[in-house]
């Protein structure tokens, strides 16, 4: 768990410090937003960006640090303890990786935004898919509904369907920069169903399960 959390620091300290030393180096106008077909189309000053990034990640950190101490349910974190450092751990690296990405490309590096977000984006989504099912019941990671915080079992249950519907996600993030436009439009459309499917496998189970 210490190791985890240094990592995490690192990375956030790693942060702050890149944002000093490249600030020079970038054009005062940067790239910083792109359509699912990899043009940009959102731009912002190279001061306002590099102090937004290292302040999001700095909130994480902290955000992820503070949950737990405020959660009615803050015993069940010692549960998954391990899972939730990782998690914490995880959102800060993706954050980073995003930042890494956007300062290279106002760089000059070529780099294809569209493929290379779809596949950490993808990989984070069976990450959490995999690992969801670890969760105990809480306030403020995982499957958050009326029907999953009302009953543990509910909990459990949702979360091991949720799990494979974000692995399935994930599969399909990591295929779709090399698929036509037209089809990925399809994809976020099953994606967002998906999403609906988990909200209402948790109400039908509770009612299953509270009759």
């Amino acid at each position: 768990m210490k190791k985890l959390n240094l990592v995490s620091l690192s990375l956030v300290i790693s942060t702050i410090i890149l944002s000093i030393v490249i600030l020079k180096y970038l054009p005062d106008k940067m790239i910083t937003h792109w359509d699912f077909e990899g043009n940009a189309n959102g731009w912002s000053n190279k001061y306002f960006f590099t102090s937004l990034m290292s302040g999001m990640i700095l909130f994480m950190y902290f955000l992820f640090s503070f949950l737990p101490k405020i959660d009615p349910k803050k015993d069940n974190y010692i549960k998954f303890n391990d899972f939730y450092n990782s998690f914490k751990l995880i959102m800060i690296l993706f954050l980073f990786l995003m930042y890494i990405i956007t300062i290279l490309i106002n760089l000059g590096f070529d780099i294809s935004v569209s493929k290379l977000v779809s596949l950490i984006v993808g990989l984070l989504f069976i990450y959490i898919g995999i690992y969801m099912k670890k969760i105990k019941s809480n306030w403020f990671v995982g499957i958050r509904t009326p029907w999953t915080l009302s009953n543990d079992i509910v909990w459990e249950k949702t979360h091991k369907f949720g799990g494979k519907i974000f692995v399935i996600i994930g599969g399909l993030f990591l295929i779709s920069s090399y698929l036509p436009f037209f089809i990925f439009k399809y994809i976020i459309y099953f994606i967002v169903l998906s999403i609906l499917s988990i909200i209402i496998y948790s109400y039908y189970t509770y009612k299953q399960i509270t009759k």
